[in-house]
């Protein structure tokens, strides 16, 4: 199934890994940390672990959202694909205010 979080996510990191040199920030990151003393050692990895907790705390609530509106949007009976070329042809003719009757025809499927 399309997942639009995890889609985006990996989007993301492909154009800041595709555009970037992350091996050369990495390496510096890396020597930084190997210089530092082993209690801020500590603190840096301390850090980095709530980052990334904070950040599954986030996302996968959001995720379970997103896979439940994406279910029950899927499945809502009320919803009837229509083209504006159809609902043009059901009123017989292109009127004079053309952006009304896209705006009329979104607001309607909304």
């Amino acid at each position: 199934m399309f997942n639009p979080l995890v889609t985006m996510v990996w989007l993301c990191v492909g154009y800041i890994v595709g555009r970037v040199d992350v091996a050369w920030y990495v390496r510096a990151f890396c020597r930084e940390i190997y210089t530092l003393p082993p209690s801020h050692k500590g603190w840096v990895a301390g850090c980095l672990v709530v980052l990334i907790g904070v950040y599954v705390l986030l996302l996968v609530p959001l995720l379970a959202i997103a896979s439940r509106e994406a279910k029950s949007s899927g499945h809502n009976p009320a919803i009837v694909p229509t083209s504006f070329r159809s609902e043009i042809r059901r009123r017989g003719s292109y009127s004079m205010n053309y952006i009304n009757d896209i705006k009329s025809h979104v607001l309607a499927r909304s």
